[in-house]
Parts: structure tokens; sequence; C-alpha cells
């Protein structure tokens, strides 16, 4: 098999042998224009720009400035694109200023002229040329009847040039352009008030179609000729209805370029003419056609025209000029390509440039742009190429009356799955229908079905466009879809959702660009991947493992952990202990305060006055004022309680000794004692002090421990070794240093920590170590490994509810049918079975679980819409082009109207009956309890009579409460409708 390479032409290319175009834009320029020429100014560098884009290379723009015969040299000057280069002519238009004139008519004829002899040079070099005018004037020619003071000048100059060659005579200079084929556009300032009003513009009908500006504004004058341009290339263009073209008539005579006079002077005055206001419609030039949408393909390989692209949008993108690109879609979906060139540094700047634009402009001017951003978007063209290119077969469509989703919404999903944007995608899922065949069709033809037959990327590219028409996913978009798909075991696109997803493995994940593309590792999208890591690589796996745990070790820092504690003594209280007697002031001392087996620290520290003191603060008994060091934790005694007033130090930590505190710990409570001497150590069996339990826990074990909490990151961050259980044997406080600090975003942590990120390993910790909260040893310390662990791998307590995306506990998430694996919660399952209601519209998808359509078992669904049961009892077919409601007579659901004709789905009607009841009489049936005839004219068949009784309109039976009339209806019944 011959393989062929296709290539799309460049810029340059696809303008083919197309012949060259000149675009004069012949501008007064006089004192007159003083309001005029500043909009005017701004209009002309925007259609500079834009024409130069549309037009390939092929067209060359020149700027004719004119003004009169009182203002000497300056009456007539120009620039052209075949001479100057690109910013000679933007100096041109910054450099024209308002100036001369001194009467009311102007040296237009001169400005014409100068017009036909530059074609005509041009043609003599290329005989093929076209040319068009686009004249922006407010004053009317030297004529007689203008009463010109400068006219006999203007003559005299044009008779003298040889290559002027249209004359003065404006019936001739009519003729001349005729024949030249050079057709000429006024943009007429606003008329006067008063007589004569339309003695300047009438003239210019006479040369072509004359357009009057409604005001003088930069935004005004673009639009008008933009919105003329694209019509002269024979693009389609929405109705412009503030503006219109001018037509005259003289009695039933079109006064325009067709009208035959001799001379000038044999022109009829203006009051004897006729205006008539007509559609701003023109026909397009045989020159000048382009297909504006054939410049999207260049945009991915064409770097020139790229370039191009983005250095219009540069001049563009500034409030005096963003009007432009708002006229036509194309300029907006080369803006969306343009915003997809992340790796390029230029947009960045483009985008700044233009929010700052447009918080510049007016509340008018926002909405503009903002409407002209969300047309960007419609990727209607495209979508109805691939359904029409598709083969035959079965066809996806929406439920008919599902709801509406905003497209926000789902243009986020490849940005930021956030719960709010997971639940709008999973809305299309939800009410996505497989028909055989389908007839929809947006008001403007676009297929509201996407064919089964379309690729795996187009299906999940485009499934949007069923929602919110135009609208379709990148890549990225796509991948998350057929993610979501995957997850929620979606009966209709599960298996093609994996074979896309398998297909694409690797590839839509840049990791290497990730500066450029920092949403891949948010923390929506660690989320989300991580639940869905068994579709990706080994080492996208890793990398998003890796991420989610810091992202819910961040979300769990504040977490409470509950621990046990030994108790803390405080000086005010007395606890039990042990004591010896000192053999030189004779007194019982705490064990922890006797540096000798019979010598106490009293005795060496104040000598003589040992006794005195010790007899001020002795405690009689086995009892002292315990108290525990803040450096070291031990726990000791203290005699003279009234002098410690600051946190109490032992005297090995107050006096910085280079030995620590000799300590024994107790076995039950975990405490340790000073223990000076080792008395303590010596009521041990065990030589080493194993097994010693304190007095506090041998007289009152009640005492003992205490209960307490500590926030999860200082738990974590005093028992750093913890983290081995995360994988993290490597350097674990430095990947918790990382990984506990909100102020390193996880675009950071992958970027700047990537080491610490991906130092978990494989290998299981050998033993579990000792936990201290606050200096202590705490108790339990493998049920509280398990329990931290817990908090933080909440994937394992805690999951997403495959309809709203919260996490919510497992026990609050329930199969969302009773039949399937995929789970909800409780307040989504009722919003989803309980949307069905009497006497409104019912879609079909909310009678079926969501996610594998069976129907829910007869308990889920009692407990969400027990009025709904009646209904998924009975069998019946769906057609996608009706919509269908709950009739409040029969109880069954029956057909409300014809989706093609409704405007709009009846969401709000409320007390639905179908034709047969509507028709239909009412139903009597006599109450069990007072035996009074009673009339059902619509609804089920529990009955609550004035009485209080509770009975069965269907078989008579009476019953005590309402519950037990709706067991009675499903047990006996089979349903609580007529039909059951």
């Amino acid at each position: 098999m011959t393989q062929t390479n296709i290539t799309t032409p460049t810029w340059q290319e696809l303008a083919g042998d197309k012949p060259e175009l000149d675009l004069f834009l012949v501008c007064d320029t006089t004192g007159s224009m003083g309001t005029y020429l500043p909009a005017l100014k701004a209009s002309l560098r925007q259609v500079f720009a834009l024409a130069k884009l549309m037009y390939h290379d092929r067209l060359k723009v020149h700027i004719v400035s004119y003004k009169d015969y009182c203002d000497g040299d300056q009456v007539l000057s120009s620039v052209s694109r075949r001479q100057g280069r690109n910013d000679a002519i933007v100096k041109f238009v910054d450099d024209l200023r308002p100036t001369g004139g001194g009467d009311w008519p102007e040296a237009v004829k001169t400005a014409l002229n100068f017009v036909v002899a530059t074609v005509d040079e041009l043609r003599a070099q290329a005989a093929s040329g076209s040319a068009v005018v686009f004249l922006y004037t407010d004053a009317p020619p030297h004529h007689a009847t203008t009463q010109s003071n400068n006219m006999a000048k203007e003559n005299a100059a044009i008779a003298a040039n040889p290559a002027y060659r249209a004359g003065h005579d404006w019936c001739r200079i009519q003729k001349t352009l005729g024949e030249a084929n050079i057709p000429v556009y006024t943009f007429h300032s606003p008329l006067r008030n008063g007589a004569n009003a339309h003695a300047s513009s009438s003239f210019y009908a006479l040369l072509g179609p004359v357009v009057l500006l409604p005001t003088l504004s930069s935004t005004v004058i673009t639009k008008a000729t933009i919105g003329l341009l694209l019509q002269l290339m024979d693009e389609e263009v929405d109705a412009i209805p503030e503006f219109a073209r001018t037509s005259y008539f003289h009695g039933t005579t079109p006064y325009d370029e067709t009208l035959a006079v001799p001379t000038e002077n044999d022109l009829v005055d203006d009051d004897a003419l006729t205006p008539v206001r007509m559609p701003f419609l023109f026909a397009s030039i045989p020159a000048m056609p382009e297909r504006l949408d054939a410049l999207l393909p260049l945009f991915a390989h064409d770097a020139g025209f790229r370039n191009l692209v983005m250095k219009t949008f540069e001049v563009i993108f500034r409030p005096e000029n963003i009007a432009a690109v708002t006229y036509n879609p194309v300029f907006g979906k080369l803006w969306r390509l343009a915003c997809r060139q992340r790796l390029d540094p230029r947009l960045d700047d483009l985008t700044t440039q233009l929010s700052r634009c447009v918080d510049a402009l007016p509340a008018d001017g926002k909405a503009l742009v903002q409407e002209w951003l969300l047309a960007s978007y419609d990727d209607s063209a495209r979508i109805q190429g691939l359904v029409d290119a598709a083969p035959i077969g079965s066809v996806f469509v929406m439920a008919a009356g599902a709801p509406t989703v905003a497209s926000k919404h789902l243009r986020s999903l490849a940005r930021a799955p956030t719960a709010s944007a997971l639940a709008s995608v999973t809305s299309i899922l939800s009410h996505l229908q497989l028909h055989a065949t389908a007839n929809l069709a947006t008001e403007d033809g676009t297929p509201l079905y996407l064919p089964s037959t379309l690729s795996n990327d187009d299906v999940f590219a485009c499934l949007p466009h069923l929602v919110c028409p135009g609208t379709s996913f990148s890549r990225r978009g796509a991948a998350v879809l057929a993610l979501l798909c995957s997850l929620s075991d979606h009966v209709l696109l599960k298996a093609r959702a994996e074979a896309y997803l398998a297909s694409i493995r690797g590839s839509w994940l840049p990791f290497e660009l990730v500066i450029e593309f920092p949403e891949i590792v948010s923390p929506e999208f660690t989320q989300l991947l991580y639940r869905g890591r068994a579709y990706l690589t080994e080492n996208e796996q890793a990398v998003y493992t890796q991420l989610y745990l810091v992202h819910r070790l961040r979300r769990a820092a504040t977490k409470d952990v509950g621990v046990t504690l030994g108790f803390s003594p405080t000086k005010t209280q007395l606890w039990p202990d042990t004591k010896a007697r000192c053999r030189v002031c004779t007194y019982e001392t705490s064990y922890s305060l006797m540096v000798e087996a019979d010598l106490c620290a009293m005795c060496v520290t104040y000598g003589d006055d040992a006794p005195r003191l010790q007899a001020e603060t002795v405690v009689v008994g086995d009892t002292s004022h315990l108290v525990e060091c803040v450096d070291c934790h031990g726990v000791y005694a203290v005699l003279q309680v009234h002098q410690l007033a600051t946190h109490p130090k032992c005297w090995y930590c107050r006096t910085n000794q280079s030995t620590p505190a000799p300590k024994i710990e107790c076995h039950t409570c975990l405490n340790s004692y000073v223990d000076p001497a080792g008395l303590y150590k010596q009521q041990c069996h065990d030589a080493n002090g194993g097994g010693w339990t304190c007095p506090v826990c041998v007289t009152e074990p009640s005492r003992s421990t205490e209960a307490s909490l500590t926030t999860l990151s200082a738990f974590l961050n005093e028992n750093a070794a913890l983290v081995e259980h995360f994988g993290w044997s490597r350097s674990p406080s430095a990947f918790l240093a990382m990984a506990l600090d909100p102020k390193i975003s996880l675009l950071k942590v992958f970027t700047t920590k990537y080491n610490d990120l991906m130092s978990a390993t494989d290998d299981s910790p050998s033993s579990t170590p000792d936990i201290r909260v606050r200096g202590k040893r705490a108790h339990g310390a493998d049920a509280l490994t398990d329990e931290v662990r817990s908090i933080v791998l909440t994937h394992a307590l805690r999951d997403a509810c495959n309809l709203c995306f919260e996490d919510v506990s497992l026990a609050a998430l329930h199969s969302a049918c009773g039949r399937c694996a995929t789970k909800c919660c409780e307040p989504c399952l009722s919003r989803w079975y309980g949307a069905v209601q009497p006497g409104k519209m019912v879609l079909p998808s909310t009678l079926g679980c969501p996610f594998c359509r069976r129907q829910p078992t007869l308990g889920v669904l009692r407990k969400h819409n027990r009025q709904a049961c009646a209904l998924v009892a009975s069998k019946m077919t769906w057609r996608a082009d009706m919509y269908y409601g709950w009739c409040l007579g029969c109880y069954k659901v029956k057909e409300m109207g014809d989706r093609h004709c409704a405007v709009e789905p009846p969401a709000d009607v409320a007390t639905f009956r179908c034709t047969e009841c509507a028709d239909g009489g009412c139903e009597r049936n006599v109450c069990p309890g007072c035996f009074v005839e009673t009339e059902k004219t619509g609804g089920c068949n529990h009955m609550t009579c004035v009485c209080g009784q509770h009975w069965c309109f269907a078989c008579g039976a009476g019953f005590t409460t309402a519950d037990d009339v709706y067991d009675h209806l499903y047990e006996v019944h089979r349903g609580i409708g007529d039909d059951a």
C-alpha cells in the first residue's frame, strides 16, 4: 500500500494565484473632521491589521489623506503598502491631524483622481489588479451648488496634471471610476439638521453605496467598515441593524452609480431627491472572496502565519481597537487557537493585555467582547462535518427535557475538575441515551445527536455538544470525560472509555511541561487522577499517588488526633509517691529528691537551713506535690511549692548538666520519674529497671493516664518516622517539611521538591516506633499508627459521591440503584429519584439508575420517592422526539408534547393531565370508615378521608396508617396507581 502524505498549504500558498487587490482608504482630514478623524484613526489601524490577516499578502492598503486648496502642499498626502513598510502606514495614520479646509466642500476630486492615477500605474505593471475605495468624509466635493472658494484652484490643478484623467467634473469622475471598475463605498458622517441635509451625501451616492454613520466613534466606524469588508469577501455576516445603506431616488429613477448625466451642472438639487433607508447588505466583489475558516488549520503548522496572528492581536487588544475582532467568529477561533500555545511566551503578555483592555471598556464594550469570547468556543462547523462523514448507525442523544449545563462548567473540566464541573459532566452522562435514529437539530441545522460510529476520540470530544451546542473538549477534557465513564461504570460508554484511555495512555499528561500546564498537578486534578490511576502509566500512577498523599496530609493537618498519655501532675495537687528518710534532716522525702539512698537534695543544697525548710513544706504520708519537667518530662517532687512561679524544670535541666537526669519509666502509664539515687529502680525485680510501676499506677490507677488531643501536623512533626508507613523511608523530616507547608503549592512540590516527593519506597517499616506527643510517650503506638493512616488515606474511609463529587464518609454512600457498585450520597439520590413528581415532566433517565440504567430496587425507590414505585412497574417505549409527563389522572407516564413543536421543555408544568383523563370523568368508591361515597379525580390509590381513615381506593380496604396503605398497595396491587 502506498502512503500518501497530505500537507496543508502555508498562508502564502493558500493565496494561490489570486490577483493582488488594492484597498484605498480615502480620508477627509480637514478641520471639520475634528470629531470624525480621531475615531477614524483608530478604525484605520484596526482595518489595516485585520485586512492583512484576512487577505494574506495580496491585499495592499493605501491611505490617502486630502484637505483643500487653501492648505498649500498639504492638499494631498498618501502612504502605500506597495512602497512602505507596515510601521510606515501606522505612523502615517498616527500623524493625521484635522486641520485646514477653510470652507465646507473639500478637495475630494483631487483624491479620487489620485486613486485613478495610482490604479492606472499599477495596472500598467499587472493588468489584472483590482481596486476598491472606502471613502470617509463629512463634506461634499467642489460644485457650483456648494459655494466653494477653492473650486477654481482644484479645477486648475487637476487640469494641469496629465495623470488625472478623471478630470474635475463629478459626473466624469463617476464614469471614469465605473469604467475602471473601481467601486467606491462612502462612510459619511451623520447628516446636518435643517435644509439641504443630504446635499453632501447625495453626491457620493453617484459613486456607489453610502452608509450614513449613526455616531462618530471608533467602534461604530470599525464595525461598519469590517461589516462591509466581510460582505465584499462573501463571508456570512449577522444582521447589523444599527447600520443602513442610504439610497436616493429622483422620482422613480435611482440616483446612484448607474445614473448617466452629461455633466455635474446637469445634476438635480438635493431637495428634489428622496432618501430611502436600505438594509446594510452588499454584494461580494469577484476579486475579494476569501474563506476565513481556511485560516484556522494554518495556525498549527505555519509559523509565519502564527506570528502574524500574534502580532495582530497585540495591535488589536487595546480599548480603542478591540471591537474589530468581535465582528467575525473566525477571529475568535484564532484567539482560541492562540490560547492553546501555552509554550509561547507571547501568550501571557496577550492574555494580560486583553484582561486590562476589557477592564478599561465601558459596560456595552465589555458585553461585546464577552459575547465574542463565548462565540470563539463554538465548534459547530467541525462537529457538523464529523456527523456528516460518520457511517450510518445508532446515535447518542440527550433525554428530552434534560437539565441544561453552563458551558463554562463544561469547558473548565480540562483545567480544574472541581466538584461542580464534574457534576455538570456527570449530568451529561446520566441523561445520555442510545437510539436507532434521531432527527434533532438546532435552529441553524447543527445536529443534536452524535453517531455511535464516530471514533472514540471524536465521541468523547463532542459529547458536550449535546448539552451546549458547539461545545467540544480538548484532548485532556475528553480524557477526563472518559475517565468519569470508566469510574462510574457507565453502561453505554465504559468499554469505549477504557479503550480510549488505553490508546492515549502516556500522552495527555505532559509532566515535562508542567510549568506551562500547571493544572495537571492541581488538587482537583490530583484527586480525580488518583481515583483513576489504574488508567495511567506506572510513572503517572506514582506521581499522583504521592501528590494525593501530600494533598490529603494538608487537608488533614488540623484534624485532632486523640492520644492517651501518662498523667501530667500540677504543683497544687497531691499525688501518691514513695519516700525515704534523710539521715541529716530526718524528714521523709520523695525518692525523686534523694541524691543518695539516705540523703535528700534539701540538705545538699541548703545545709543547716534544710530542717527548717523541710518543716515548713513537709507533706506527711505517702503523697507529694509532683510536677513534670518541661524539658526532659521527668516527674519529680516539689517542696517549696509557693516559690515555683515558672514552668517546672528538674535540677539537671535547670543547671544544664552535661549528663541527662537519671530516670526510670513506668511500664503502665509510661511516665518517667527522676531517680537520682536509683531508689525507684531498686523496687524492680529486673536489674535493668524494666517492669517498674510508679506509685500513682499502684495506688490510684484511675489517675495514671489522661486523654489528650493534638493536631495531625503536630503529631507527625514530632514523630517523623511514622511517614515510613506511607512509604517515605528516606529523609522523612524533609518530606514532612515539604508536605505540611501550605505555602508550597503542589506545583512547587512537583517542580522544586521532586526528590522529596518521589522518595517513597515499597519497603514496609520493620516496626512501629515509639510515639511521643509533646515529649511524652503515647499509649497504643500501633493503634495510633493505624488511625493516622486512616485519617490521611481517607479513600479507605471516605470517597467521592459519583453525582456531586463531594467527599463524604463511606457510611453515607450507597449504591445508586441497589444493584450496581457505583456509590452516591443520600441527598443526590433523593434529588435524582425525587425529580419524578406527579403532574410534572418525566425524564426517562430519572426512572433508572444514572449509571447502569437498570431499574432501582424497590427499597431504594421507596426510600427516595415512594410514589414513583408505580411507574417503574409499568413497561413502556420511550421516543426520543417526545416529552413525557406523570398524569395526575391515571397516574401513568403519558406523552406531553412533540419535542419538535415545543420551544422549551415543559419543565414548569405542575398539573399535567393526559388527553384521556382531561376528557374523561371521575372514579368513585366508599370510605370504609364513614361509608361516605368518595370521588377520585386523580393521584394514587392511597386515600385519606376527612374522617381520618386511611384506605385503598382500588379495593376499599381500610388501614391505620399511610405506611400500611402503601405496603398493601405494593404487596397486593403491585403499585400505587390504577395500572398496578
